[in-house]
């Protein structure tokens, strides 16, 4: 019996330390997409078989030579993507990458991007500072937020050990008219980050949305106005 009980031990060992194989790796690029306005995100997650299939997007350099590689903790999987390129474009894409690979018992796990980002440093020069950002999947592909979310009638004005978080308004104080709205999340170090403000005109119609981006290792707003802003989620060039 004790016999029995160590093999079962090390065949379960054996099957928890299975490594992760890619298999295959195809890319479609759009170099159209307005790259600097969309979210990194899961597309697809799905086992075949022996298989399994993640549906990536990244926006990278449009040369990019990627070779995927993975590792598993607990319920996360972790990726992060090697360019073996030599060429750097002056244009970047909205890759979907499509991963095939073996070695995972099911698609109940976390995805995490590691990467490697350029921070600048007290001394005006750049350090690369290792960085991690969840993808999920996520309805709205850009950064702004869409009709729902600006219309949102969710609690507001809240705080959470003693930071913003969630929807925060603001009024015109002649007119009580709303005159912004902000959504509030956090950062790796738990502090409040501002992820976008929609701003509106005296007669509450709305003038301007702008939305955090992170790029090159700065973070920075991005803004744009009604007509643009209109253009991209209906969608047009």
């Amino acid at each position: 019996m004790k016999s029995l009980l160590i093999i079962l031990f090390i065949t379960s060992i054996n099957v928890f330390c299975i490594s992760q194989e890619v298999i295959e790796v195809t890319k479609v690029c759009d170099m159209d997409c307005r790259s600097d306005y969309v979210k990194n995100r899961l597309i697809e997650k799905k086992k075949s078989g022996d298989t399994t299939l993640l549906r990536i997007a990244i926006t990278e350099n449009c040369d990019i030579l990627p070779v995927f590689h993975f590792r598993n903790s607990n319920d996360t999987l972790y990726f992060s993507i090697e360019n073996r390129s030599d060429i750097f474009a002056a244009c970047d894409c909205c890759f979907d990458f499509q991963v095939k690979l073996i070695g995972l018992a099911d698609t109940n796990f976390l995805l995490v991007h590691e990467y490697v980002d350029n921070e600048k440093s007290k001394d005006y020069g750049f350090e690369k500072i290792n960085r991690t950002e969840v993808l999920v999947y996520q309805k709205n592909k850009y950064i702004f937020p869409t009709y729902e979310e600006m219309n949102s009638t969710s609690t507001f004005n809240e705080t959470e050990n003693g930071i913003r978080i969630g929807l925060w308004q603001e009024y015109y104080k002649e007119t009580g008219i709303i005159k912004s709205k902000s959504f509030y999340g956090m950062d790796e170090s738990g502090n409040s980050k501002r992820l976008w403000t929609v701003f509106f005109d005296n007669q509450g119609n709305l003038k301007e949305l702008c939305a955090s981006r992170r790029k090159d290792g700065m973070t920075f707003s991005i803004c744009i106005d009604k007509n643009e802003y209109e253009s991209i989620v209906n969608n047009k060039p």
